[in-house]
């Protein structure tokens, strides 16, 4: 994954609701053979990585850097910085993926991962990942993440 190129961070107004903020978080790379299945397209389970995982630089950058590992928490991270100055660590309580084409080796995947809801204990992110070669959609996915339970255990 060191081809992953960050190519936007943005912190706007929804479209939808102008009175509550989106955090928008584009990735690009190409895909080479560590992603491939047996009939050579990525994986399904890179592609739930990528709707899963992946991470951001400056402030935002650093923080989400240092978080590495997060596609669908990166808006929901970015948001978070934004409006709090700050990142709440959260862990994953439903990850949903809809593969629609594939990607083949040498193509270049834009990742374009947004924040849906984010708030209280839980917040949700969506992530959309297109072939840029082809102009079409390779996969969507939606991840809900939510603040861990303290533990009750006593050491």
């Amino acid at each position: 994954m060191d081809s992953m190129k960050l190519v936007d961070v943005s912190i706007g107004t929804m479209a939808e609701e102008s009175s509550r903020l989106e955090g928008k978080v584009v990735l690009q790379l190409v895909v080479n053979e560590d992603m491939l299945n047996v009939a050579n397209t990525v994986h399904g389970g890179c592609i739930a990585y990528f709707v899963d995982l992946y991470v951001a630089r400056s402030r935002i950058y650093l923080i989400i850097h240092q978080v590495l590992n997060s596609c669908s928490s990166l808006a929901l991270i970015a948001l978070d910085v934004h409006q709090n100055n700050d990142y709440t660590v959260s862990v994953s309580q439903a990850l949903n993926v809809v593969f629609h084409s594939p990607a083949a080796l040498g193509e270049t995947i834009r990742i374009v991962n947004m924040s849906v809801s984010s708030g209280g204990r839980s917040a949700t992110g969506r992530t959309e990942i297109w072939n840029e070669n082809h102009k079409r959609i390779v996969a969507s996915g939606t991840h809900i993440k939510m603040l861990p339970s303290k533990s009750k255990m006593k050491l």
